[in-house]
């Protein structure tokens, strides 16, 4: 799973820092951020590539399911406090 410290992170933002990630794996064309609901949900992305084989390429990685040419990737939830220094994204 994919974590991300999304705190007083902005959409732009976050997609940004998305598509760098994915961008590893091939072409991003559209990074889509639904943001948890309730306390029991996490944030996902729906991270668009180019292909099907550049989309499993983030999923074999990173995790998530397929749709298409997409990778919805779950975020799980924010980091705890960030000490200075530390990333904003990481893979587990």
């Amino acid at each position: 799973m994919l974590r991300i410290d999304v705190e007083g992170m902005s959409e732009v933002e976050l997609r940004a820092a998305l598509a760098a990630h994915c961008a590893n794996f091939g072409l991003v064309n559209k990074v889509t951020i639904c943001r948890a609901v309730g306390l029991d949900q996490s944030p996902v992305a729906r991270v668009e590539m180019s292909n099907a084989s550049e989309a499993h390429g983030v999923i074999e990685q990173i995790g998530g399911t397929i749709s298409g040419a997409a990778a919805i990737i779950p975020l799980g939830r924010p980091l705890a406090r960030r000490s200075p220094g530390q990333k904003r994204i990481s893979g587990q």
